[in-house]
């Protein structure tokens, strides 16, 4: 056990191990190489359509499937229209604000070494169950959105 989890310890707090900084620093890199990548693809640099392909749900059934505009509104969120990124497609506006979170305790934890305490508990099944509810809740939400929004324009009869 170290010095620090015992409860009368108030020197100074755990430092997070060795291979937990280079995780978090591999996580940070990977979030800020998916955000650049897509910062290519809205300044035209890069074609998202050849790294991505046509939406086969869309083409085969003439419907939006839940993912469509999620590309769209990540590069309109890393371009620096949030607002814009909420309108294409609300579910991928907050996904990128929880990637913008995850890459920012990333970057503390692995650079800085900053330990924070409520990473540190383990994830119960109750919580892991809230969290892919609550996400899957996200994604129904913008594809009610973007279905909506495909029926006003007049995509859909």
């Amino acid at each position: 056990m170290c010095h620090c989890q015992q409860s009368n310890s108030v020197d100074e707090p755990c430092k997070p191990s060795l291979l937990q900084r280079v995780f978090a620093l591999c996580l940070f890199l990977g979030i800020s190489w998916l955000f650049w990548r897509l910062y290519q693809g809205s300044c035209g640099q890069t074609d998202m359509s050849r790294v991505f392909g046509i939406c086969e749900f869309k083409r085969s059934y003439g419907l939006p499937c839940f993912a469509c505009g999620m590309t769209t509104s990540a590069m309109a969120f890393v371009s620096g229209d949030i607002l814009g990124a909420l309108y294409i497609q609300p579910a991928g506006a907050i996904i990128c604000c929880g990637l913008v979170i995850i890459a920012t305790f990333s970057l503390l934890i692995g650079f800085f070494g900053v330990n924070f305490a409520f990473l540190q508990r383990p994830l119960s099944p109750r919580s892991i169950r809230y969290f892919v509810i609550s996400l899957l809740i996200i994604l129904a939400a913008g594809w009610a959105v973007t279905i909506a929004r495909a029926i006003s324009d007049g995509k859909i009869n």
